[in-house]
Formats: C-alpha cells, structure tokens, sequence
C-alpha cells in the first residue's frame, strides 16, 4: 500500500471548509485556507482539520502522480494550528504533536516548502505538550506516593465496577435473547415472559452503562500515568488490567475474547516481583536485569494487543456512523503493524477491501484491492491456531469448531473475489 498519515475524521465544520478546498489546485487551496483563518479567525478547529487536509492530499497526490508540491504557509497561521492541538487535544491520532510532526517529516521529498519554521513549531509544541500533559493530570517528574494513591484508588474504584459488569451481563444477555427470539416469531415465547423480560433488559442495562461510565472516566489518568512512568512495572501491570477490564465493559450483547476476558480477571496486583534468578537460571546465563527485561517485553506485548483490540473497536463505531472505508482501512492497516497476529484484524481489513474494491470502475485499481483482500485472507487462514492458543482453547472439539466458523467467515470473503478475478 502507499505511505499515508493514521486515519483521522474531521470534525463537521472541519468538513465544511474541506468541501471548500476540495476541488480547488494546492496554491489555490493555500491561498483560500489563509482567507478563511483572516475572515473567520474563530474557527479554529476548522482550520486544524484543513491544515490536515492539506498535507493528507499532497501525499496522496505524490502517491498517485509524483507530483512535488509542498506547504508554504505563514508562521503565524503555523502557530495558530500548534495552539488549538493543544487546546483540543487533538493530534490527528497520533499520541501527541511532535508525533504527527515527526511522521510528516518522514516523507521525502520534504511535505513543507518552509521546513525550519515547521521545526520551530514542532520545538514548541514538543515542550508545550510535555507542559500541557503534566497540567491535565498534574503528574510529577518522578512516580511519587500522591500518584500511587490516586491510581490505586482509581483501579480499586474501576475493580468494583467491573465485578458489578459481570454480575448483570447474564440477565442483560437472557433478556435480550428472550427478546430477540419474539421478535422472530417464536411461538414458544408468552407475552408475559416478554414483557419481563423488557422490563429486566431496562433495568440491567441501566446498570451496566453506570458502571461502565465509572470505568471509563478513570481511563484518561490511568493511561496518563501509564504515558508518564512506562518502565514502572506496577502501572504497566495495571493499565493491562484496567484496559481488559474496559474492554470486557463495553461488550453488552456478544461476550469478549477469552483473551480479554483472562486479562481482566480478579482485582489489580500492585505487587513487582522479584527478579532474583534462580540456580538453574543462572545456569542458563540469566541474570536479575535480564528476568526483569523478558518480563517487561512480555508486558508489552499484552498491553499492544489490547491497546489495538481498543482502537479496533472504535473503528466499528465509526463505521456504523458511515465514515469513509477508506479512512477505516488504513486505521485498520496501523493497527495491523501494532499486533499483526490477530485474526480478527485482518479479516476486518479482508471485509472492507473487498467490499471497498468494488467502488472503482478502474478494474486495475479494483484488482489490486481484492488482491490485497485475498492476502489478508491468506493470513488469517495461516493464524487460526495462534488465535486459538492466545485463548487457551485445548479442547480438541472445542478448537475444530471455531476453527470451522473461521474457515466459513473466510470462505465468505475469499470465493466471491476469485470468481470476479
């Protein structure tokens, strides 16, 4: 695939002077942009989701033309943008400005005509970043007694809720079951069960959004302070749980991965354990530095795996809100360079490019996308057993049979795209 920025979605006024620049050449689009921030200077958000807009569509200009246009905007305006990132938090996500900036840069030829005021920027919003971060959660340099009791109180606050979760998910399930089933006829099912069942499905769902409020709000420190300390071992430990936990809250109707599951069981461990090697360990040529970086490693790898299944559910979110297959595959695609081994991403990315495949009349470009399809297919077929491990799934019987449900939804997929080739 050609090189491109994260997936972002701009904002409605963002869409607004978008659909101004759209058909207009890159100088046109400068200019017009410079007249809209002189004649509308409050707009800012606006003008942030232009700015982006403009160094989105000369990358993907050079990736179909090679064309070498490049940003030669004011300072000032320059300034303005780096100040409402700020302000709105908004990084076109990315974790923060110097990000972006720093995955901007990476192109070549340079994006910016004027690359040095852009650096100057990029320093300035670096440091403002740092500065702004520090003030929302008001963290000090240093993991000190004041942040842990205030994340462990968070955690404790977020553990309770979770168990109240998984205690009405059951009567949330049946009772919607009980209503979907008299829905589709079934004449088994009185009126009086389904009247109970309404007013139990009300009652437990009610429930359940409180509390998943609960775990949601405290997502923002902990994942602040997970950002500020990352090598302490004690957050990491707990922002795996407390990411699990939220995930495990946010599914009412189909019950979570046992993976997810697993890592959001029982209540948070601040304990960091010791990593003294053992005699036969140090036999074996490890040491307590070692231990402690293999534990970290695998720490990691749990917290990208949940980190991705979270930035992929949102995805499903804003696809049933009609955002563009376009935006959402490649979202789908940085994902995938994340935690490359789950299944469900790439059948996710095999479903969307075929059926986004089928929006060109160019049956070159239509080829290349079912092509691309078909290796993600590829791929989830070659993963189904990894899947299955990271589940803890032993069962033979119990194994044949999701695979089996993979094999069908991959199927699916494939057979139409090689009966079009």
């Amino acid at each position: 695939m050609s090189e491109s920025l994260k997936s972002y979605n701009p904002t409605e006024k963002g869409r607004e002077l978008i659909a101004l620049l759209f058909p207009l050449s890159h100088s046109e689009r400068e200019k017009n942009i410079i007249n809209y921030w002189k004649q509308y200077p409050q707009e800012k958000t606006a003008l942030l989701d232009g700015f982006h807009f403009l160094i989105q569509e000369i990358i993907e200009a050079r990736n179909i033309n090679s064309l070498d246009d490049t940003i030669n905007l004011p300072q000032g305006f320059i300034n303005e943008v780096v100040k409402q990132m700020l302000a709105d938090k908004n990084y076109f996500s990315y974790d923060n400005g110097d990000h972006f900036f720093q995955s901007v840069f990476k192109f070549e030829p340079t994006i910016f005509g004027n690359k040095e005021e852009i650096q100057e920027a990029l320093k300035k919003c670096s440091k403002l970043t740092k500065e702004h971060t520090n003030k929302v959660s008001n963290l000090p340099e240093e993991f000190d007694e004041r942040v842990e009791k205030k994340f462990k109180k968070i955690c404790k606050k977020t553990e309770v809720a979770y168990d109240n979760v998984s205690k009405i998910l059951r009567s949330l399930r049946n009772s919607q079951k009980i209503i979907d089933d008299f829905k589709n006829v079934n004449k088994d099912i009185s009126l009086v069960e389904v009247k109970l069942a309404k007013e139990t499905f009300l009652e437990s769902k009610k429930i359940f959004t409180n509390q998943g409020k609960i775990i949601a709000e405290g997502m923002e420190y902990v994942y602040d302070v997970n950002q500020r300390y990352p090598d302490r071992i004690l957050v990491k430990k707990a922002y795996i749980k407390y990411l699990a936990k939220l995930l495990g809250s946010r599914e009412a109707r189909n019950l979570p991965e046992n993976y997810v599951l697993r890592m959001a069981e029982g209540a948070f461990d601040f304990e960091t354990p010791d990593f003294e090697p053992t005699e036969r360990q140090l036999q074996h040529g490890k040491t307590k530095y070692s231990l402690e970086k293999e534990y970290k490693e695998e720490l990691m790898k749990d917290v990208l795996r949940l980190e991705a299944r979270y930035r992929k559910r949102k995805l499903t979110v804003l696809l049933k809100k009609s955002v563009s297959k376009a935006k959402i595959i490649k979202e789908l695609q940085e994902i995938l360079k994340i935690d490359p081994e789950d299944i469900k991403t790439h059948l996710f990315l095999a479903k969307l490019l075929a059926e986004y495949a089928t929006s060109f009349n160019d049956h070159v470009k239509r080829g290349v996308f079912r092509d691309q399809a078909l290796q993600h297919c590829q791929a989830a077929f070659s993963k189904i057993d990894d899947y299955l491990d990271l589940q803890l799934i032993n069962k033979m019987t119990e194994r044949d049979l999701i695979r089996a449900g993979f094999v069908k939804t991959i199927s699916a997929i494939r057979i139409p795209l090689i009966r079009k080739k």
